[in-house]
């Protein structure tokens, strides 16, 4: 599996929020940015949970979790296809 970059890692939990909403806990663009940070964590545990499969360990190369909130919070508004 290749490494994953913070931007590459946002384009998938934008592609997940667009096609799997009910499967967010965020529903509307004007979310806090706790909200949007309790729902990218959530994501990303099972994101990195399934990376490791994948990779078939449990260490796979990605960032920290805290780097990938801030790369989708600061464009959450603009990217984000959820109710307004």
């Amino acid at each position: 599996m290749q490494p994953h970059t913070a931007q590459t890692i946002a384009t998938l939990y934008f592609n997940s929020i667009h096609d799997h909403p009910n499967l967010h806990l965020v529903q509307r663009k004007d979310a806090s940015e706790e909200e949007i940070h309790r729902d990218v964590g959530i994501w990303y545990a099972g994101f990195s949970s399934c990376a490791g499969v994948v990779a078939g360990n449990t260490n796979p190369a990605l960032p920290p979790l805290g780097i990938v909130q801030t790369e989708i919070t600061k464009s959450f508004a603009d990217r984000a296809k959820v109710a307004a």
